[in-house]
């Protein structure tokens, strides 16, 4: 209820300002509920539910990494249209720029996160430009998800649970299993293990990125990539 009056206010502002056509408005989050157990009880949920989904902050199951997103644009971005296609926060910074024609303003001396949605959210393609995301817990990839199917290398319940790795990962369809909770590599006799190919393509190349430009250290010099 909070969230909806605040958020009303600031669309009511825009509209009194005589800016709505001109306004880009995105309501989203950086991760689901946190699902930590209250002080001096077994469960709880004190961060809040995040409905059929399994774990929550700190997780990379869905519940965790799967937040909802809005996003206004009248005259520009069909209003009613709902999706299911995988979109990143990093994606935003990418869209936004080449949404409002400041495409120059994106570094290119160096590989971007973000992936320019623009044409999908404007529907002038029917798919996202991404259908891959790695989610990390630290500084340990603990997801990958491709498409349809989720590979998990570690796994955790909640954001203070024990942390397992596994000696095969596990994988999920998560179409078919949204609450992830039948595990394909092992109970389908290893029918999945296909997946790892584009799963280790994605990593792989991830990894040569990160070591040919490597992140900016807390009190580095930076001038830039050679």
């Amino acid at each position: 209820m909070e969230v909806d009056h605040n958020v009303g206010q600031i669309l009511d502002a825009i509209k009194i300002a005589g800016i709505e056509d001109n306004t880009i408005v995105i309501l989203t989050g950086d991760n689901g509920a946190a699902n930590y157990p209250s002080p001096g009880l077994v469960t709880g949920e004190v961060g809040g539910s995040n409905g059929p989904w399994r774990g929550g902050l700190s997780t990379a199951y869905e519940g965790g990494m799967r937040t909802p997103a809005m996003i206004r644009w009248p005259g520009k971005i069909s209003k009613g249209r709902v999706t299911d296609e995988i979109i990143a926060d990093l994606d935003m910074y990418p869209t936004i720029a080449n949404l409002i024609g400041e495409k120059k303003r994106i570094p290119t001396d160096r590989p971007m996160d973000g992936m320019n949605q623009a044409d999908f959210l404007l529907g002038k393609q029917k798919k996202s430009s991404r259908d891959y995301v790695v989610t990390y817990v630290g500084d340990t990839v603990f997801a990958v998800k491709w498409r349809n199917l989720k590979v998990h290398f570690a796994t955790a319940e909640g954001t203070h649970a024990v942390i397992h790795r596994y000696t095969f990962p596990q994988v999920f369809d998560i179409a078919e299993d949204p609450k992830e909770s039948f595990e394909l590599w092992g109970n389908e006799g290893y029918a999945h293990t296909w997946v790892m190919s584009p799963v280790s393509k994605i990593l792989v190349g991830l990894a040569k990125s990160m070591q040919a430009f490597p992140n900016i250290r807390p009190g580095q010099e930076f001038s830039g990539y050679d």
